[in-house]
């Protein structure tokens, strides 16, 4: 990935305050939407939002896509680089 592209991703990312707070909910661990929720005291619908927009541009992704209810998300690869970038800028 080019400089363009990372900062492309790093300035959507910025550009939500949601999507940075979901993005370092998930951080290095596994989380249902529900827990991500409960623990930024979040919307519902705002975290589901969250988790599609970031799952669109593959920042994470859903372990468990075919489930209905309990789906889980991770980082991918990707998210975490991207989340790094921003934990530094912001430290």
């Amino acid at each position: 990935m080019d400089k363009k592209e990372l900062y492309g991703l790093i300035g959507f990312v910025l550009s939500s305050r949601n999507r940075v707070q979901v993005l370092k909910a998930i951080n290095e661990d596994y989380k249902m939407p529900s827990e991500i929720g409960r623990e930024l005291d979040m919307n519902f619908a705002l975290v589901s939002y969250s988790l599609s927009t970031l799952k669109s541009k593959k920042l994470v992704r859903c372990l468990n896509e075919n489930a209905s209810k309990g789906r889980v998300y991770v980082c991918t690869p990707l998210g975490l680089e991207i989340l790094n970038n921003i934990l530094k800028k912001i430290d």
